[in-house]
C-alpha cells in the first residue's frame, strides 16, 4: 500500500479568464497514474455526489461543464493502492459510475462513505483548475505470511462495531465469519476504508489468518477491495415497501421505507433503523436483508426467502426461525 499525497491547495490555480477560455471545473493530472475523481456540490440545498471521470496522467478533463454554479465544490482523486487523504468532507459514492442525491444515511442505501477534499473556486469564478501532483512514498508492506497463514477472502460485510473494549470488523464467508481487529498489524487507512463500505457489500480481503473461534477466524488486512453494490431488481425493491403484520402476532408489525426500518408493536413504536440489500449472509444464495437498528453496533441479518404483492417470508439467520408476515398498507 502507498501513501499518496494531493496537493490540492497549492496545487489548484484560478483559470485567468479570456475569450477562448472554457468554463467549468476542469481537473489535471500531474502525477505519474491514472486518477478517479469524483466531485460533491449543494444545488438546491440538496448535496449530489458524482463519478468518476478517468484522468490518465498529463490528462485534462472538465467534469463540471459551463459556468460554476457554486464557489465550494469537494471531490476525491484516486488510484488503486493509492491512500487518499480526506479532509473530513463525507459523502456517498460507489464503486461503479454513480450520481446520488443526498448525503444522509450512505450506509443504509447501499452505499460507500467517503472523505473528500474541499475546493475553493473563489466568489464569482465561472471556471476553474484543480492540478493534481505529487509523488508516491512506498512504505514498509509486510509479507505475506508475516503473521500467520496467508489467505484471500471473499464474503458480505456485516460492519464494525466495539465489545469488550476491542474494536473489529466483521465479513461473513461461505465457511467461516472473518473478523478483522483494530489494531497495529492491519494498516490505519485499510481499517478505515472497511468502515466505508456499506454493509450488505460484497468485500474481498487479503491477509493472513492469525487464529480460529468456533465459527470465526481472524484476519490482519493486507489489502481491501469492496465489490459492486448489491442492489435488487426494480419490482423487488417496490414489492418491500409498506407495512406489514406479522403472522404469529397481529400486533407485531414492521415496515420498510426507502432504505428506513420501523418496527412497532400495538402502534407504538419499538426500534428503527435502516436496510440494505445483500447479495447473501448464510441462507445459500437467498437474497438478503441487512437491518441495523438505531444503537444497536451489530446489524441482523435476515434471508429473504418469499416476497409478492400480498406476504412476505424471511428466515432470521442468527436463530435459523422463518418469520412470515402479509400486507398491512401501504
Amino acid at each position: 500500500m502507498r501513501i499518496f499525497w494531493l496537493t490540492a491547495g497549492l496545487a489548484a490555480f484560478l483559470m485567468q479568464f479570456s475569450g477562448h477560455a472554457s468554463a467549468g471545473l476542469e481537473f489535471c493530472n500531474e502525477t505519474s497514474a491514472t486518477r478517479s475523481v469524483a466531485i460533491a456540490y449543494s444545488e438546491n440545498k440538496r448535496w449530489t455526489s458524482e463519478g468518476w471521470w478517468i484522468v490518465k496522467s498529463g490528462e485534462c478533463k472538465t467534469v463540471v461543464k459551463g459556468d460554476l454554479k457554486q464557489r465550494y465544490y469537494y471531490y476525491r482523486a484516486t488510484t488503486r493502492g493509492v491512500t487518499f487523504k480526506g479532509a473530513g468532507y463525507f459523502f456517498c459514492t460507489d464503486p461503479k459510475p454513480f450520481t446520488i442525491i443526498g448525503d444522509e444515511d450512505c450506509k443504509g442505501r447501499g452505499y460507500d462513505r467517503l472523505n473528500f477534499r474541499k475546493i475553493d473556486t473563489g466568489k464569482s469564478a465561472k471556471s476553474f483548475k484543480l492540478t493534481l501532483t505529487g509523488k508516491a512514498t512506498a512504505p514498509k508492506v509486510k509479507a505475506p505470511g508475516t503473521y500467520g497463514e496467508p489467505a484471500t477472502v471473499t464474503g458480505t460485510f456485516r460492519g464494525c462495531r466495539t465489545q469488550y473494549d476491542t474494536e473489529f470488523c466483521e465479513i461473513e464467508g461461505r465457511e467461516w465469519v472473518y473478523v478483522v481487529p483494530r489494531d497495529k498489524r492491519t494498516p490505519p487507512d485499510l481499517y478505515q476504508s472497511l468502515e466505508a463500505i456499506a454493509v450488505g457489500r460484497t468485500v474481498t480481503i487479503e491477509g493472513d489468518i492469525v487464529g480460529f473461534g468456533d465459527v470465526t477466524a481472524d484476519i490482519v488486512a493486507r489489502t481491501v477491495t469492496p465489490g459492486a453494490a448489491q442492489s435488487p431488481t426494480q419490482s423487488q425493491g417496490a414489492l418491500l415497501q409498506g407495512a406489514w403484520r406479522s403472522l404469529d402476532d397481529g400486533q407485531s408489525q414492521i415496515r420498510f421505507e426507502n432504505g428506513r426500518y420501523f418496527s412497532y408493536y400495538n402502534g407504538d413504536l419499538l426500534e428503527s433503523g435502516t436496510y440494505a440489500f445483500a447479495d447473501t449472509c448464510g441462507v445459500g444464495n437467498t437474497p438478503s436483508l441487512i437491518v441495523t437498528i438505531a444503537g444497536d453496533p451489530e446489524p441482523f441479518c435476515y434471508g429473504l426467502v418469499g416476497l409478492d404483492e400480498n406476504s412476505l417470508e424471511m428466515i432470521y439467520v442468527a436463530r435459523g426461525n422463518t418469520l412470515s408476515y402479509e400486507r398491512a398498507g401501504p
